[in-house]
């Protein structure tokens, strides 16, 4: 027998009708805008799993979705696995839930996953379908369920691989790009219904990029805001950039009375139990500011936040950081960089590389390698499902976690089917999407700030190959802590975390620069002591 056991309402309510229940929002091939309701009547016609598969397929948006049909369980979440879903099979019977706790619960007890969690402790997430608990599993990004009896049948529907070789002209794919997001930001008004738009307007180019789309878009209510310690260079920039729209611009300066005390906060552990799920980094950088914003009512209670993740994934930032490659490389040598780059909060302990980098050949390979499919495209198609999917992507559950909907717009599976099939020239440094913004969207809105163009390519190459050496180099030759300094507050808000692990008698690994190493080791001793 199968049992659905949702928790959460947070945000974005579950809608449950005949069997199905639905979260979320999708608009369907024929750009049809639904939620509530409408998103149940979208999937409860499906007949088999084929059948799932394809309206899965064919949808375009942020949601989850369980089916329960003649004995059988279909469950699928979006490409990018906006609201978790989890599932445990013993025999005959399964739950399935939106959180580990959940089933923990209703099984009556649970063990620890001790591989899970060095491979958590090193990254910030649970790669592939297992969790930080045994036997309780995750629907993946783009990935649907058939549960049949005691069968569990897995299958991906999306993929980030290319194989492309052939290439329009570059004015051409300026040309593309300035229709595709006309497209893609026609489909974020519409879904906003006339609610405000609040952008977290950072001094990058992804959210600026969200402020000059809804000013072309015509859309009028929208919200900026910024955080941080005070006069941090996002601040200052975010201002300017609010001003120029004529946006309304609220800044949240972090303080050591606005984070102090959160660990004596129910609602705190409530949060983290929320986000984290077994499988992710609960964030805190963003924590503090919509807990803020909501207190003292700087936006309306209906608001949609709009974070600017990932544009520059999509356009290639990483390309050149991580030295990926316009050649084709093996299997073995893409997991050797995933692990290079991706396993460096905590690395594990040398008797467990082995087994880590089993997990991480497993996984790349569970992504149905596409044939001849470009190796950069590997790389990047399993960065988009384990590290921006769990973490980047589940980060913006802080927003859903106080009550408010959220949107992704550079998630919008157009805007990646576009840069998915972008040459590898016009990815490194950027160049299709900064030229389409420099030359184009900021020049038209005076958006162009003085000193921010990145450098070029022969000096971030330089700079990937001091990163290389480092890693080399005997322990102490080069700094290893994270700034006291840094723009988001960290240090103060982790550092009462780790004061906290001392308080119990915990010894404190920090890894490099990263204040997340804090996050992932309080966390992993949060669920050893429950």
């Amino acid at each position: 027998m199968i049992k659905v056991k949702l928790a959460y309402n947070n945000g974005f309510p579950w809608h449950t009708r005949d069997g199905c229940h639905v979260r979320g929002y999708l608009f369907t091939r024929e750009n049809r805008y639904l939620s509530g309701p409408d998103l149940s009547d979208y999937f409860l016609p499906a007949d088999d799993f084929n059948d799932f598969m394809k309206r899965v397929t064919e949808a375009n948006g942020m949601f989850s979705v369980i089916l329960l049909k003649e004995g059988k369980a279909f469950m699928a979440s979006d490409c990018i696995r906006t609201f978790p879903l989890f599932y445990s099979i013993s025999g005959t019977d399964g739950i399935l839930s939106d959180s580990v706790d959940q089933i923990h619960e209703m099984k009556g007890s649970w063990k620890f996953n001790h591989q899970a969690s060095y491979e958590f402790k090193a990254t910030g997430f649970v790669t592939g379908r297992e969790t930080l608990s045994e036997n309780i599993y995750q629907v993946q990004a783009g990935e649907a369920i058939l549960i049949e009896g005691d069968k569990v049948q897995q299958r991906l529907y999306s993929t980030y691989q290319t194989r492309q070789t052939d290439f329009p002209s570059f004015d051409a794919l300026l040309q593309g790009l300035e229709g595709m997001s006309a497209r893609v930001f026609k489909r974020l008004t519409d879904s906003l219904q006339g609610r405000t738009a609040v952008i977290a307007l950072s001094g990058g180019y992804d959210s600026r990029f969200i402020a000059a789309m809804l000013k072309r878009s015509g859309y009028r209510k929208v919200i900026c805001f910024t955080y941080g310690r005070e006069g941090n260079p996002d601040m200052i920039l975010s201002k300017k950039v609010a001003d120029t729209l004529g946006y309304q611009w609220i800044p949240v300066v972090y303080t050591e009375e606005l984070v102090e005390g959160y660990l004596q906060d129910d609602a705190f552990y409530d949060y983290v139990r929320y986000t984290s799920n077994w499988v992710s980094m609960f964030f805190m950088q963003e924590y503090f500011v919509v807990r803020y914003l909501k207190e003292q009512n700087l936006i309306p209670p209906d608001s949609v936040i709009i974070p600017g993740h990932s544009a520059d994934f999509f356009a290639g930032s990483q390309f050149l950081k991580h030295g990926l490659a316009a050649r084709n490389e093996s299997p073995k040598k893409i997991c050797k960089r995933i692990w290079d780059i991706k396993y460096n909060l905590c690395k594990p302990p040398r008797d467990t590389r082995r087994i880590m980098m089993v997990r991480i050949c497993r996984t790349l390979l569970e992504k149905r390698l596409m044939e001849d499919a470009r190796s950069y495209s590997i790389y990047e198609d399993w960065d988009l499902k384990e590290k921006l999917a769990k973490f980047i992507v589940n980060s913006c559950n802080i927003y859903a976690w106080f009550g408010y909907e959220y949107r992704l717009p550079f998630y919008d599976v157009f805007f990646q089917d576009f840069f998915r099939d972008v040459p590898y020239a016009l990815k490194i440094n950027k160049r299709l999407y900064d030229s389409f913004l420099v030359d184009g969207l900021f020049k038209e809105y005076g958006l162009n700030q003085a000193h921010e163009i990145q450098p070029d390519a022969r000096i971030q190459r330089m700079a990937h190959l001091k990163k290389q050496l480092k890693k080399i180099l005997p322990a102490g030759l080069l700094p290893n802590k994270p700034s006291r300094q840094d723009p988001i507050f960290y240090y103060e808000i982790t550092r009462i975390l780790q004061e906290d692990l001392v308080q119990k008698g915990i010894s404190i690994n920090i890894q490099g620069n990263s204040y997340n190493s804090l996050i992932v080791q309080w966390y992993t001793e949060y669920l050893k002591g429950l």
